[in-house]
Order: structure tokens, then C-alpha cells, then sequence
């Protein structure tokens, strides 16, 4: 084969051939790669769209043995409701992920080299697991294969970066007759008889009491909500904002209030526009009764006992049943007068700044129309009846020469421009306004999505005030749920900014509707903010596909409380460093100054004509986390994955300073904290950092109802465990006074 065949054959495999003698690209390296000998290509980051470098076949190994973020799978029975693991406990790797999962103590290193051999073992002991919690065969269990079965020997798979390699692996690996078949025993025959007994029952109606909540008719009650205001008598005074709308009739009070609120929102803006409305002022009353649906019980919905009556008929048993009520129930959105004269004044100063020159005479104090102030007796006067003009015949005829000029002289250019065209070119142009062109316009504008949101701010709390024992009822939170803001989110589901291995990233514009934070994300800006809005997805589905409500709303709230108590811990550390640094001599090397992005929780509120058939007891459909947007013109850097406490780069490699600091940053948060918390997984562009993870001891996991869901599933133990044996103490440990962590022979911390 010649040499420029062979070229051919390999210009896309890592394993090319060398023609000219060339050195390692690798900057620690200073092997010279002779002519015929494999040159592999390094990708960093996992990424073939970044500028790489060719190295030898030693940095190749080098690179391939690096980790990168380490999930662990959460068990079925810890999660009440959600959906099993579709890896059935088996640990996956992430290679930088900006995202975390799993909950599993094994960890699997992305070598590249070779893959691990299939433990039939594992799998026979997770099978034998899920059916004794008989999930699968209610009246019975399948018997799995015995113990004594014999096996071939495992096989280390070969690496898939070596064509080579790897066509050889196939070619000696040919599949033995004389392997015994692996599967069930003669119990799985029983299978064509389950099948038809299960398949009888599926044609009997249940027993009374066991419908399906989802398949019973429907509850609703209708509902007519108005805008009004205070007057200075106290006295209320109706707009003409009128909503009319369906609500379930299992609805709470508080997402009652909620709902009622984002549907006035809209008619709201646009009575005044640009003016930013503070919901938390207003008050929502039932009209009937005036009674503020925010001061009964929360835990009761808001409609229980209304609306019943007796069950008629030859079977009635004296029961109620639910009768929707002939009118609409009233409600009414009070807005304080404060509130209300503020939007008037900003209404009547937005009118004068764009009122035309020709309609402004002579405006003064005195002719100025006031607000609801009528005129005083001595300013009227009677005026004589105005006299109806003759028209000017010649005024008007020399206007209208005027205008028809005008207007002729509007496509008037400096040089003609008129160019025939190309019969062609205008049937192209004509079809553009067909309904195949019409319908793709159409799928564009249907990836463009604006809602209005409820956001929530993730506070940054101290990390004393969190340990304190003043907070253990939780009254420093950070989310607080009492304190929201009204927004409207934009973005377009084709401008995919990340995907990470359980998360993604868009790129998003988030607008305050009403007062905007006095700190935090958007913080005292009344302009659109851009945001990454970020959101999980099930990565057992091939695709993205979303999780329910009830798992997206859990898993979101879990990241937002993680990215707060990261930041609460890193400020935690710094406060050290600078306590240390104001007592002792300047520190002789610079100090990073990094810090987490500032974020929040957003709740998408569900639709007008919403006909979800099953009842719910929130108006939120989706929930979001929001994080201030990392500038691009910084390159993105991993520093330290979750399974591990060295830094990701090496000493020659853009980001190790960093990593070597967050390193240091590690070792003060394990031992302030006495050995129970760390930060890990630092990633992020420039002194911003974002998608952390926080480690904590085990057996804090294992308090209460935590079950093992303490931060989320990148909480790996095992990675905590070996925080000591991996841990190296820099310059930054020795010249701040940091101890080293005492080991034994064999890397086990010393008890």
C-alpha cells in the first residue's frame, strides 16, 4: 500500500501514521515521532471543534486516563413517585458535563484504554433485587438462572480511538459454540399463562372506589376576575379590565391568588405600558363576601364544602355531589392607591412627552386637565355658538396640489434606479408567499417562546447564618418563597447555548414586569437582562425529553439550593483568607478572586385553556433555573471534576493556577467545617464560576428523611471518602498554615 493511500485511509482515525519526522505537541513531552509510527490527536475537553495538538502514543494514554464528572444513579425507593434508573445502578460518566447525576458509591474512569468487563454477577443480584420487591409479577416471580452457571472468561473491550486494535479484537474473539446460553429457567414457560390471565382481568370493571383519579369528570368552577382600585374615601373603583376564565375546583388559595395575578398581568401592561407593577401590594377579595382569599386556611382548597348537593334518584345514598354553580364566581384584584396614582402620573407623563408640537397651544396650570377635580364656578364662562366657515375653494384646491406633489415626490430618488427583471426571479419571488414558505415562517416563530414568570431570587446567606441555632426552623432561607417577582421570559428553543449530561442551557431575556430586586440577578435594571435559562432532561430518553412538573420542579429547586450554598461556602473560605492575610505579612503570590454566578428559581404559569384533565393543586407548568450569563470571552475551563481533588490540567495547560487555588479553597472548607463539606466540580470562564457541586460527610446523608438526596445526585461518597488520600497541599496550604492531612501506608487516612 503506498504511502499516500494510507493517508487516505486514516485522515479521520486518531491512529494516523506520521510521514515526516515531527515532535510531540504535548509542551512536557520531547519525544520525536519518526516517520511510519502512530501520531494520536488529543481533543481538549472532549471536544473534536477545539484546536487540538498531536502527541505520542505515552501522552495519549496520559490524556485518555483523565476523569471527568463522576454521576452516581439514585435508588428507586428514595425518590417516591419517580421514574427507576434505566441503568439499573450501574454508574455512568459525564465528560465535562456542566450538570450533575447519580447515586452510586462505584466510580468509572473515561480511560479510553480499554472498557470493563461485564459483571454477570451484579446484574443476576439487581435483577433478583427488583423482583423480590414484586414489581413485576404481582401473583408470582420468575426464577432467574442459578448460581452454578458457567461462564466464558470477561474480555477487556478494545479501545474504539484504534481502528487497528479494535479489528483485530473482533477477529480473535469469535463467538464459541460451546458457551452455555445465558437467561431465565424453565419457570419463565409460565409466561403465555400470565399473559392470558392478566389479559381476562384488563376486561373487568374495577371495584367502586378504584377509578382512576385522571379518568373522572372533570371539576371546574368558572370564574370572573376585574381590576380595581382604592379611592381616598376608601371607596372602590372599577376599571374595564374584565377576565373570564375555568379554574379547578381542588385549587388552593394560595395558587388561586397566584393565577388570578398572572392572568391580570397581561390587560394590566397594557393599560399602561411600560409601567412596573408591584403585585405584592395588591390584594385579591372574593366580591361576594370581600373576604381576602390570602387570610383563610392555605392548606384547604379554597372551594371545599361550596357548591355540593344531594345525590337524587333511585340509588341515592344521601351523598353530595359536586353541582357547578349557574353564575361565575367574582373576584377582584385591588390595587393600593399609592400604587395606582404612580401609574396614572407615569400614564400622563409619557402622554405629554410624545404629544405632537401641532397639539400643544398654550398649555398652563390653569387649562392642564386635572384628575377627577372638576372645574371651579368662576373659570366658566359662556361662549357665543361658533359659526360654521365657508370653505376656501382655492385654499383647498392649492392643498391638494401641494399633497398629490408631495406625495409623487416621496419615490423620488437622486438617480433612477428601475431595472426590468428576470421572469425567473419573479416567480421565485411570488411563490415566497405560498404556504410551503408560510408554514416554515411559522415553525421559526413557534420555537420563539414568551411567557410571564414568577421568579425567586438565590440569596446569598452567610455561612455562619446558615449554621447558626437561631436558623434551625429555617428563617434564613435561601430561596425564600415569600419574596417574588413578576417577569416575562423570551428565548427560542433553537438557540441551544450547552448540553450537559442532564441539563441544558438557552440562551434567554428576562424582563421585570413588576419592581425590580434591590440586589441579585437583574438587580435595579429596568431593561431586559439576558440569562442562560437552564433545564433537566431525562438523559434515559434518547433526545431531549422533559421531565413532569412535579420531577422538574424538584430537581430545579435542589440545583438553585446547591448553587446558593456554594456560594455561601466560597465566601465562607474567603472570609478565612482575609482574616488570615490582615494578621500576617502580604501573602507573596496574587489571590484569585473568583465567585459563583447570582441566579433564580422561575415558574412558567400554565395556559388560559389549560385542560389537563387530572386536578392540580398549583397554576405552575414548568420550572426554570436562571443564572447570570458567563461573558464568551473567556475560554470555559473545568478545573476540578466531583470525583476528584487535583486539578483537571496540567502545570503547562491554561487553568491549572486556578484549579491549584480551588484546591486550597477545598482544603479550608473540609477542615472549617470539621471534615462534613467541601465544594467541587469548579468550573466556569474568567472569576466566574457556575454548575458547582457540594460534598458532604456520608453519614449526614443517612439523617432523618434525607435518604441520600443530601445536594442532589453528584454527591458521590466515595469521592468524599478519598478526599484526604487525594488532596496535595500546595503553596497556598503551607504559607496560610494549613496542616496536611495525616495518611498510612496503603493511602488510608490515618484514624
Amino acid at each position: 500500500m503506498s504511502l499516500n493511500v494510507l493517508q487516505l485511509a486514516t485522515q479521520f482515525t486518531q491512529d494516523s501514521i506520521a510521514t515526516v519526522a515531527s515532535p510531540c505537541e504535548r509542551p512536557s513531552c520531547s519525544t520525536i515521532i519518526q516517520p511510519g509510527e502512530n501520531r494520536f490527536h488529543y481533543s481538549p475537553e472532549g471536544r473534536p471543534d477545539l484546536p487540538g495538538r498531536y502527541v505520542c502514543q505515552s501522552c495519549s494514554r496520559h490524556y485518555l486516563n483523565k476523569q471527568s464528572t463522576t454521576a452516581r444513579v439514585v435508588p428507586t425507593a428514595a425518590i417516591s413517585g419517580s421514574r427507576a434508573p434505566s441503568t439499573g445502578g450501574t454508574p455512568h460518566a459525564a465528560p465535562n458535563s456542566g450538570a450533575h447525576g447519580g447515586n452510586s458509591s462505584m466510580l468509572v474512569p473515561n480511560s479510553g484504554i480499554c472498557g470493563t468487563a461485564i459483571d454477570v454477577s451484579v446484574i443476576r443480584r439487581m435483577i433478583n433485587e427488583s423482583q423480590r420487591q414484586g414489581a413485576h409479577t404481582p401473583q408470582g416471580h420468575v426464577t432467574a438462572v442459578s448460581q452454578q452457571i458457567s461462564r466464558a472468561p470477561a474480555l477487556s473491550l478494545p479501545a474504539v480511538n484504534n481502528p487497528s486494535i479494535y479489528q483485530q479484537f473482533f477477529q480473535n474473539s469469535a463467538p464459541s459454540s460451546s458457551q452455555p446460553s445465558s437467561g431465565y429457567s424453565s419457570a419463565h414457560h409460565q409466561y403465555e399463562e400470565e399473559r392470558q390471565r392478566w389479559a381476562a382481568s384488563a376486561y373487568k370493571m374495577p371495584p367502586p372506589g378504584q377509578i382512576p383519579l385522571r379518568a373522572r369528570s372533570k371539576t371546574e368552577v368558572r370564574i370572573l376576575l376585574q381590576v380595581s382600585y382604592l379611592l381616598l374615601s376608601g371607596k372602590v373603583e372599577k376599571t374595564a379590565i374584565r377576565e373570564g376564565m375555568p379554574v379547578d375546583y381542588e385549587i388552593y388559595p394560595r395558587a388561586l391568588a397566584e393565577f388570578i395575578k398572572s392572568m391580570l398581568l397581561p390587560p394590566l401592561s397594557k393599560l399602561i405600558e411600560g409601567f412596573p407593577w408591584d403585585f405584592s401590594t395588591m390584594v385579591v377579595r372574593e366580591t361576594t363576601s370581600w373576604q381576602d382569599i390570602m387570610k383563610v386556611d392555605p392548606s384547604i382548597p379554597y372551594f371545599q364544602g361550596r357548591f355540593l348537593k344531594v345525590k337524587t334518584g333511585a340509588k341515592s345514598d344521601g351523598s353530595h355531589i359536586f353541582s357547578a354553580p349557574k353564575n361565575p364566581i367574582e373576584f377582584a384584584l385591588i390595587v393600593d392607591r399609592d400604587q395606582w396614582l404612580k401609574a396614572e402620573d407615569y400614564r400622563d407623563n409619557k402622554i405629554s412627552e410624545y404629544r405632537p408640537v401641532s397639539s400643544m397651544r398654550s398649555i398652563t396650570p390653569e387649562t392642564f386637565p386635572k384628575r377627577k377635580t372638576p372645574p371651579s364656578p368662576e373659570k366658566i364662562r359662556t361662549s357665543a355658538p361658533l359659526l360654521a366657515k365657508k370653505p376656501n375653494l382655492s385654499s383647498s384646491r392649492s392643498s391638494a396640489i401641494v399633497s398629490s406633489s408631495t406625495s409623487y415626490s416621496i419615490y423620488q430618488e437622486s438617480k433612477p434606479s428601475f431595472k426590468p427583471l428576470d421572469p425567473d426571479q419573479v416567480r421565485k419571488g411570488i411563490l415566497l408567499g405560498g404556504s410551503g414558505a408560510i408554514m416554515k415562517q411559522k415553525k421559526q416563530f413557534d420555537l420563539k417562546i414568551t411567557e410571564p414568570v414568577a421568579c425567586f431570587l438565590i440569596n446569598a446567606v452567610p455561612f455562619g447564618d446558615l449554621c447558626s441555632s437561631e436558623n434551625i426552623a429555617g428563617s434564613k432561607k435561601i430561596i425564600d418563597d415569600q419574596s417574588k417577582f413578576l417577569g416575562f421570559l423570551s428565548y427560542d428553543k433553537s438557540e441551544l447555548i450547552g448540553k450537559g449530561t442532564f441539563k441544558t442551557a438557552h440562551l434567554a431575556t428576562l424582563e421585570w414586569l413588576s419592581i425590580s430586586p434591590s440586589e441579585g440577578l437583574g438587580a435595579k435594571s429596568s431593561e431586559p437582562i439576558p440569562v442562560a435559562l437552564k433545564r433537566p432532561y431525562d438523559d434515559a430518553q434518547s433526545g431531549i425529553k422533559r421531565f413532569n412538573y412535579a420531577d422538574e420542579s424538584r430537581k430545579i429547586l435542589t440545583e438553585g439550593t446547591l448553587l446558593g450554598w456554594a456560594d455561601s461556602l466560597l465566601r465562607f473560605a474567603y472570609n478565612f483568607i482575609n482574616n488570615f492575610v490582615a494578621n500576617h505579612t502580604p501573602v507573596p503570590f496574587p489571590i484569585p478572586q473568583l465567585r459563583f454566578v447570582q441566579g433564580a428559581i422561575a415558574y412558567a404559569e400554565k395556559s388560559l385553556n389549560n385542560t389537563s384533565a387530572a386536578p392540580s393543586a398549583t397554576s405552575h407548568r414548568a420550572a426554570y433555573l436562571l443564572e447570570e450569563l458567563i461573558p464568551v470571552d473567556h475560554p470555559f475551563i473545568k478545573y476540578i471534576h466531583n470525583a476528584d481533588a487535583v486539578p483537571l490540567q496540567d502545570p503547562d495547560e491554561p487553568g491549572y493556577e486556578i484549579g491549584v487555588f480551588l484546591c486550597f479553597i477545598q482544603h479550608i472548607q473540609f477542615v472549617h467545617t470539621y471534615g462534613q463539606a467541601y465544594i467541587s466540580d469548579f468550573q466556569g470562564a474568567g472569576d466566574l464560576l457556575t454548575d458547582p457541586q457540594v460534598m458532604t460527610h456520608p453519614s449526614l446523608a443517612e439523617q432523618g428523611n434525607l435518604k441520600g438526596m443530601l445536594f442532589g445526585e453528584g454527591n458521590v461518597n466515595t469521592a468524599f471518602e478519598a478526599f484526604t488520600t487525594q488532596h496535595k497541599c500546595n503553596d497556598y496550604c503551607k504559607w496560610f498554615q494549613l496542616e496536611e492531612f495525616p495518611i498510612i501506608e496503603g493511602g488510608a487516612e490515618a484514624e
